[in-house]
């Protein structure tokens, strides 16, 4: 059981490292350059709130893996709502 538990937070931390990659590296160098093009500037809206909400994604999944590696409850679909939730709303 220890085991399983320590795979999930590591996912979790991987996840975080991930949606951190995804903002820090990934955006300058595929939102940034949108700007220079002749789409359409809500064509440009679009993708820069689609690439955002794949980090939240990927964070909210954090989430789920740091509750995957505790005891289960009936809270925690609660606890996942609320953390997409909040998520969203940072958005």
């Amino acid at each position: 059981m220890r085991i399983s538990s320590t795979s999930f937070l590591i996912a979790a931390a991987l996840s975080v490292l991930g949606a951190i990659a995804h903002e820090i590296v990934g955006a300058p160098k595929v939102l940034g350059p949108l700007t220079q093009t002749n789409l359409p500037q809500d064509v440009i809206w679009l993708h820069h709130f689609s690439w955002h909400v794949g980090t939240i994604s990927v964070l909210a999944m954090a989430a789920l893996f740091v509750l995957a590696s505790r005891e289960a409850s009936r809270r925690a679909i609660g606890i996942i709502a609320t953390v997409m939730s909040a998520s969203f709303a940072a958005l």
